[in-house]
């Protein structure tokens, strides 16, 4: 292996090792079973399954439009 693949592989890693901040569900979520979400011009939802899990909806319009899509779904 050429000593440039070595250092971009080595970079990487020490990358993927940095602290990245968590953000704890329970608190984000606040007692409730859905969140609705903003980002990047785009709207979100959130939900709390039965079982603990999380589901994250993107929709094309605003959530609170009667004519929104739902466009991506999953568990």
């Amino acid at each position: 292996m050429s000593q440039i693949l070595k250092t971009e592989q080595s970079t990487r890693i020490e990358k993927s090792r940095q602290f990245r901040p968590a953000l704890d569900v329970n608190i984000l979520m606040r007692g409730q079973q859905e969140l609705l979400l903003r980002h990047d011009g785009r709207h979100y939802q959130l939900q709390v399954t039965r079982k603990g899990g999380l589901i994250l909806t993107g929709y094309e319009q605003d959530l609170n439009s009667k004519e929104n899509k739902e466009i991506t779904k999953g568990r």
